[in-house]
């Protein structure tokens, strides 16, 4: 593990345990504060509260944060699923990280999307998405999977 995804992991730990609205609340309200400050973009967990005034109705906030989601989502899919050399090396960090759970995988993925210029403060956040999305059901199939084929013996 990279010293990224090692300053990630803790961070991970926490933004796992919300739910994907909470999460899309809590991209828009770092965007809206880097915009603001954007000495927050480089912290991995930025003190960003939520305030209308400044940011605009909580739907907004939300929406803005699916936005980045669904930017960063396919970036995210590119360097994990995809075949350009340049990202080779971010590809096996993340095929190594696979095995060792939601947590470091998501710090891994938030190395990586960092790498290609995405802020700190929203990479985790994205990197959460994309776990809660597409690790746990994964995991899911995998044991549906395991679980036939037990059946068969």
């Amino acid at each position: 593990m990279n010293d990224l995804a090692r300053q990630a992991q803790p961070v991970m730990e926490n933004l796992l345990q919300a739910d994907e609205a909470e999460l899309f609340e809590k991209a828009g309200i770092r965007l809206r504060a880097i915009e603001r400050d954007p000495s927050l973009a480089a912290s991995f967990d930025p003190p960003a509260v939520y305030g209308e005034a400044q940011m605009g109705t909580l739907d907004d906030v939300r929406n803005l944060g699916r936005r980045i989601f669904k930017r960063w989502n396919r970036e995210a899919h590119n360097l994990m699923c995809g075949a350009d050399p340049d990202d080779a090396q971010g590809r096996k960090q993340l095929r190594d990280a696979l095995g060792l759970g939601d947590v470091a995988f998501a710090a891994a993925l938030t190395s990586v999307l960092i790498s290609v210029g995405l802020a700190p403060a929203i990479a985790t956040v994205v990197a959460a998405l994309a776990v809660k999305r597409f690790f746990a059901p994964a995991a899911d199939e995998i044991c549906k999977a395991w679980t036939e084929s037990l059946a068969k013996e």
